[in-house]
């Protein structure tokens, strides 16, 4: 990254940190947030995961993302082990797919979770999953910033993740969602145990979230924050 560019966007705070550490002069990187279309996640209507999966009143726990060794999804079956443990009826959707997903499987069978963790595979109808889940789970390591959160707040799902990277500027603890260590499924345990007792201050986390998400990580935002640092270039050139 060092040569070769006049100026670094960078997509999170977080990711602008690690660029200055690596020798990049910090007037050289701006932060312009990652966002997305609204539309693409609201609206949802869950009906037809929840006939087709939903038994016995459990609480569903939802993770969309490609199966990558930073994604630590390991740690979430782990997790979910733990909170079915201490007498909690849960039951762990996992969409997406990737090198790791045989790796995972065998995990799930080892601990004896063959029966609540459930892969569905690589899912184009994201918004009615997000309708489906009561609780949107992310337990990355490393992350720039994580824009399936960003998801999430949109359709007004609770979140609990990971400190991983930039997802901090996303998840305000107590805010915007519940934050937990990263690399510790019991910590992840504990959150998601913390958000299955307290529904009516996760549903007031997800208001705020939504909110937040409007305000900063739209999709039109992030065109324009991307325009203005052309411009300033631009100008600063001529």
């Amino acid at each position: 990254y060092i040569k070769g560019a006049d100026h670094y966007i960078a997509i999170s705070n977080k990711i602008k940190q690690i660029l200055i550490e690596c020798g990049i002069p910090e007037n050289k990187v701006t932060v312009v947030y990652s966002g997305i279309d609204p539309e693409r996640v609201t609206g949802g209507n869950g009906k037809f995961f929840l006939k087709t999966y939903k038994k016995n009143n459990e609480f569903i726990i939802g993770n969309i993302s490609y199966f990558a060794d930073h994604k630590a999804h390991e740690d979430l079956i782990k997790a979910t082990k733990i909170v079915k443990e201490n007498g909690y009826k849960v039951k762990l959707f996992l969409a997406g797919y990737g090198e790791r997903e045989k790796f995972l499987k065998k995990l799930v069978e080892e601990i004896g979770l063959e029966k609540d963790v459930i892969f569905l595979g690589f899912v184009e109808n994201v918004k009615d999953l997000l309708a489906f889940f009561d609780l949107f789970v992310v337990s990355s390591r490393e992350e720039g910033l994580c824009s399936s959160i960003i998801d999430a707040f949109f359709a007004g799902c609770p979140v609990v993740a990971t400190d991983a990277g930039g997802i901090p500027e996303l998840v305000k603890n107590g805010e915007t969602g519940i934050l937990v260590c990263k690399g510790d499924p019991f910590s992840l345990a504990n959150g998601i145990v913390w958000a299955m007792e307290n529904p009516h201050l996760m549903k007031e986390m997800a208001e705020r979230a939504k909110e937040f998400a409007y305000e900063r990580f739209t999709a039109e935002k992030m065109v324009e924050g991307n325009l203005e640092v052309y411009k300033k270039l631009l100008f600063y050139n001529r």
